[in-house]
């Protein structure tokens, strides 16, 4: 008698491993080494009979706040490609620290395309929750993983802002012309090498050289520009930072941009020159103070050019705070959140690109044109000032002159005898306190009329912004913060400051 036998097997998982090394674990001991966690991941895959290990994806020295990382990204678009049915990481915090990307990923990317995803350290399985939104666990897990990178990146800034004030360079790569002290990686010595092509750029600005006629020199001799390659790929933007760029005259000047917002809100601003923190003789200087002055004072000053649009994104949801998408091939923007978002404001917003760019553009320049008519009105005053401070000189110093030379003539007098002793003396002094005092004049004079011709960075930036005709994001980035879109005609526009306009005019005045 014939028995039907049926042999069951298990699924077969093709897993990919994947490893993250935190951007902040040379101040933090956060996780192990990179060597560590693939060790720990293949260990653990070999050790399981029903996975075969299929390829391992490591992002190194890359915050978990976001999830713009090459391997990351990598990773999924083989997953949506059908190459793997399984992810293993160490824990959870190396998939990432936003809770709610996090959770976007390990509760429905990953469920959608079929993919197993398991924490080994944290003991989580996908496998253990079918059925489920993956447990408390998870979302647990992700929310303080978040906070602990928060709490991360605040003490991390700090010691950052300490080190600059103690003139340490924190730089993850030296200057061109530097390299780090193998012994102190805050430290800079000089790169002889580089140190020469520093030098020949600085020497052929000097003589009035064009930013675009050193470049192309630079790559017709084949120099690299980058410390990475030998590409020779010289620009006169490029050559431009070189010749202004105080590190070659032994100045560290840290603190120029911050990192504002977490995760996908982070990006970098810059920050204004008062805030920027400024340490001379720092390190061994590369060229004298007069060559680097006569290079940035014969060099063409630095124009704008116009850059393309949509370079920074500053459209947000209201109701999630998330950056809205460009949908519909690139005509409208909508909250990302529309599918998954619990807020019904996330589900119906979407606005028409080209009306929010309009408006946007429209509601900056009309601000600036108010601050840029009261400029006007100030430097005319200023320019008064000016003629004024320039004509009291011309006679200060025809007086200093004379009063210079009045001990030689009252001397002259009295060894003629028309005048006596304590008469020599007494106009002698006179004149003395007269030529102390009229020095000082000049001196305030001098320094006001500097305070007049100063024009700050803000101011130009102010002035460079009604030649705009079109949108530009990148330029518009720099006034404002973010844009929140509640409707088609509803926007609420958040400057960087408050009352941006106001402290710029009260800057110029």
């Amino acid at each position: 008698m014939e028995a039907n036998i049926r042999i069951e097997t298990k699924k077969l998982y093709k897993t990919a491993a994947y490893i993250r090394l935190s951007a902040e674990n040379e101040i933090t001991l956060a996780v192990g080494s990179l060597n560590n966690q693939i060790e720990f991941v293949k260990d653990y895959i070999n050790l399981q009979a029903d996975m075969e290990l299929y390829d391992i994806y490591i992002d190194d020295d890359i915050t978990g706040t976001h999830f713009n990382r090459p391997e990351f990204q990598r990773m999924m678009d083989d997953a949506e490609k059908g190459m793997f049915n399984c992810i293993v990481v160490k824990d959870l915090s190396r998939l990432g620290r936003d809770y709610i990307e996090v959770g976007y990923y390990t509760e429905i990317v990953l469920p959608s395309l079929q993919i197993r995803f398991i924490a080994v350290a944290d003991n989580l399985d996908s496998n253990n929750y079918k059925g489920t939104t993956n447990g408390m666990d998870y979302a647990l897990k992700n929310l303080m993983n978040q906070f602990y990178s928060a709490d991360i990146s605040k003490k991390v800034k700090a010691s950052l802002k300490m080190l600059q004030k103690q003139g340490e360079y924190v730089g993850s790569i030296a200057p061109y012309g530097f390299i780090k002290d193998p012994n102190n990686r805050h430290k800079l010595l000089i790169n002889p090498k580089e140190a020469e092509i520093v030098k020949i750029i600085f020497e052929m600005a000097a003589q009035g050289k064009t930013g675009q006629q050193i470049a192309k020199y630079l790559n017709e001799k084949g120099v690299p520009s980058n410390k990475k390659n030998n590409i020779c790929r010289w620009d006169s933007k490029t050559v431009i930072k070189k010749v202004r760029n105080e590190i070659y005259i032994g100045t560290l000047v840290q603190g120029k941009a911050e990192n504002v917002g977490v995760g996908d809100e982070k990006r970098q601003i810059p920050t204004l020159p008062d805030k920027w923190i400024k340490t001379e003789n720092a390190v061994e200087p590369i060229v004298s103070k007069e060559l680097f002055e006569k290079a940035n004072a014969n060099f063409p000053q630095y124009k704008r050019t116009k850059k393309s649009t949509d370079t920074v994104n500053l459209f947000v949801c209201p109701y999630c705070g998330r950056k809205m998408k460009l949908q519909y091939g690139g005509r409208r923007y909508q909250c990302r959140m529309k599918n998954m978002s619990p807020h019904e404001g996330c589900q119906t917003l979407f606005a028409q690109k080209v009306d929010l760019h309009q408006a946007v553009l429209e509601t900056v320049r009309k601000h600036i044109e108010v601050a840029v008519g009261r400029y006007i009105e100030v430097q005319k005053n200023a320019d008064n000032k000016t003629d004024t401070i320039n004509k009291t000189l011309m006679k200060l110093n025809k007086e200093v002159s004379i009063l210079e030379n009045a001990p030689f003539g009252l001397y002259d007098e009295y060894r003629t005898g028309r005048i006596t002793k304590e008469q020599f003396i007494d106009k002698r002094e006179t004149a003395k306190i007269r030529l102390e005092e009229a020095k000082a004049e000049i001196k305030a004079l001098k320094n006001k009329l500097t305070h007049l011709n100063i024009t700050s960075k803000e101011t130009i930036d102010l002035l460079s912004c009604p030649e705009l005709t079109e949108y530009d994001g990148k330029v518009l980035s720099e006034f404002i913060k973010k844009v929140e879109v509640y409707s088609q005609d509803k926007i609420k526009i958040h400057f960087k400051c408050k009352n941006f306009f106001e402290d710029i005019i009260n800057r110029i005045e």
